[in-house]
């Protein structure tokens, strides 16, 4: 217990020491990272090595974000509620009307909104991954773990609706 205390006490402070020598103490780690093959923007030298890479300004992704991304995403959810509320008044519709009917036609019609409402989501999935897709390729993140995380996001608001 004492040996693994020391070691990781010793290694912090030679991380810092290497931090400081390669001027990297008030710098995210990010920075370090290599961008994504896709990511694209104006050259510019790099803050800490000094290289020419790439940049693309923060204001343009959030403006990317708030005029395209929010508004694309509120349609879909707004379209997915409004789809499954339409389920669930078809469902009601088809319960009146079949009151009637023998229980077997009866029990095999009712099951007509759930088998619509079962391919309606598999089709929106699909839909909606490639409407995703190309909202995350528009924001034009840096990072595989950003673009990920973005696309994540994007899927999980629909898919949570």
């Amino acid at each position: 217990m004492l040996w693994a205390t020391l070691f990781l006490e010793s290694w912090k402070r030679i991380n810092s020491s290497y931090t400081y020598r390669y001027g990297t103490l008030d710098r995210p780690s990010k920075l370090l990272e290599e961008p994504r093959p896709q990511y694209y923007g104006y050259w510019e030298p790099s803050p800490i090595t000094g290289r020419l890479e790439r940049f693309y300004p923060r204001w343009r992704r959030s403006l990317t974000v708030c005029s395209v991304t929010i508004p694309v995403v509120g349609v879909c959810v707004l379209f997915v509620g409004l789809v499954a509320v339409g389920h669930m008044k078809l469902q009601e519709i088809i319960d009146r009307k079949t009151q009637k009917l023998p229980f077997v036609v009866a029990s095999l019609i009712s099951y007509l909104p759930m088998i619509l409402h079962a391919i309606c989501i598999f089709v929106f999935n699909e839909i909606y991954y490639k409407i995703a897709r190309w909202l995350t390729n528009l924001e034009n993140h840096r990072l595989d773990e950003d673009y990920s995380n973005a696309f994540v996001a994007k899927v999980i608001v629909v898919r949570l609706t």
